[in-house]
């Protein structure tokens, strides 16, 4: 007979709660309810604002650098073309969002939270496009963009 008296069984750190630990030292009750409620404070932190691209070359050269190695430029499955850059640093992405677009927090346990900067308007997508496409660098992601910009002009 094997004992087992080594791995000792963990309790829920939530006060009086006693259950056996899932997650985060929490039971599967109180780590459903930190998660959704973590997610839902993300989903209200979403800011939607028009577009101001700067005047500096520079700061968009930087935004360029941005999407060539944080970020991408993609077709939806309706058919229309984002823009979007995630990471973990807040303010780069505060930085991006004071230009325009959406902010969205993402947290997946138990890596750290990361932050999703968007542009979804076709229109926003078409200028911010426009302004970064004479400083992007990779191949891949500047034919990406060429071609978005054909297609949203092209409906337009």
């Amino acid at each position: 007979m094997h004992s087992n008296s080594s791995s000792p069984v963990l309790r829920c750190t939530v006060t009086d709660c006693g259950r056996t630990v899932l997650a985060r030292g929490m039971c599967s009750k109180h780590y459903q309810y930190w998660y959704y409620y973590n997610r839902d404070q993300a989903r209200r932190c979403a800011k939607r604002r028009d577009l101001s691209l700067p005047d500096n070359q520079y700061e968009l050269a930087y935004a360029a650098g941005l999407i060539d190695g944080e970020g991408t430029v993609r077709k939806r499955g309706g058919g229309d073309w984002i823009v979007r850059v995630s990471m973990t640093d807040r303010e780069v992405i505060d930085w991006l969002s004071d230009m325009g677009g959406t902010v969205n927090k993402e947290h997946r346990p138990p890596r750290k939270p990361c932050y999703v900067w968007q542009l979804n308007a076709q229109a926003q997508v078409l200028a911010f496009l426009h302004g970064v496409l004479p400083y992007m660098k990779l191949y891949a992601k500047r034919d990406r963009a060429r071609t978005a910009i054909k297609e949203i002009a092209a409906k337009r």
